[in-house]
């Protein structure tokens, strides 16, 4: 399962998790769950994350990009199971 980063909403397929934070959080202020930047929505924190080259950045850069192919790469899924899985409850 994954966890929105944004509002705790839980999801079986990461597709679905990508789709529902464009859909719902794209116009919305969010915080970086990294560093704790603040950004007016969602295209900012993408541009931030995609500036910063360390590993949980470019994860979540990764999600945003709707480009879930890349989370393959074992650095990034490391990162992206830290901030976005969630164990069976």
């Amino acid at each position: 399962m994954y966890k929105c980063f944004i509002c705790g909403e839980k999801f079986l397929r990461l597709n679905d998790l990508t789709r529902h934070i464009w859909k719902y959080h794209r116009d919305e202020s969010v915080i970086c769950p990294v560093c704790g930047f603040k950004s007016k929505n969602l295209w900012g924190l993408e541009y931030h994350c995609s500036v910063r080259k360390d590993e949980e950045h470019q994860a979540i850069f990764v999600l945003l990009r709707r480009n879930s192919r890349n989370i393959t790469k074992i650095p990034i899924l490391r990162y992206f199971k830290k901030y976005f899985e969630v164990k069976n409850e």
